[in-house]
């Protein structure tokens, strides 16, 4: 429907955002920046390092070819392990790299984290109403190990405040969110976007909600 795709949104496979250029409508897709933005704000700098990606859905593909994109050794584990071996395959072609793969269960998720540097939640484990559960044990973190969950409702998921309990750097939805979103703003207003101001209202908002 779209007379011209930006060439990551066309590697990632989807459009999040539309620009209308002299009647020329142009696709984009604001979340692999954002979700970069929003990990090096709290000097999260991923080239050469192991990253392990839980899920595979449409989050998954933007945080997967962004962590690419920076240099990183990716690894996807999921729920349904063909979808990981999908999407691996998918990156792997279009980057021109490994991409490892799995299931996202206990053991393999012990195996890969005790080498990784990033761990980055795009499930929705952890989402409000389930805010009680995790994707992965407590026991699992260690403070050498970032831990990024990109659900923003509730702001504190219980990964994330597990991950503090042991002095890991944290990272929550709200930045992927905003930064996303700003990015956004900036393609359609061609104007720096009011991003602090944007995540004062977006967190006002969120604590709305909660109530």
């Amino acid at each position: 429907y779209l007379d011209s795709v930006d060439q990551q949104a066309a590697r990632i496979g989807a459009v999040n955002t539309i620009v209308n250029q002299g009647g020329q409508l142009c696709g984009y897709n604001t979340d692999a920046v954002g979700f970069r933005q929003g990990i090096e704000a709290h000097g999260i700098h991923v080239r050469g390092l192991n990253v392990v990606v839980l899920g595979a859905g449409g989050a998954a593909r933007a945080v997967v070819f962004s962590l690419l994109d920076s240099g990183a050794h990716v690894t996807i584990l999921n729920r349904d392990p063909g979808r990981a071996a999908s999407l691996a395959g998918d990156a792997a072609s279009l980057r021109g790299c490994h991409v490892a793969h799995g299931a996202l269960v206990e053991g393999t998720l012990e195996s890969h984290l005790s080498g990784a540097a990033l761990l980055v939640n795009t499930t929705s484990v952890g989402m409000h109403p389930l805010g009680n559960a995790t994707p992965c044990p407590a026991r699992l973190l260690h403070r050498d190990l970032s831990v990024c969950d990109i659900v923003y409702n509730p702001r504190e998921t219980v990964l994330l405040r597990d991950a503090s309990a042991c002095g890991a750097v944290t990272v929550d939805g709200v930045e992927m969110l905003v930064r996303q979103g700003a990015k956004a703003f900036e393609l359609w207003a061609g104007t720096p976007a009011p991003v602090e101001l944007m995540r004062a209202v977006v967190t006002r908002e969120l604590g709305r909600a909660s109530q």
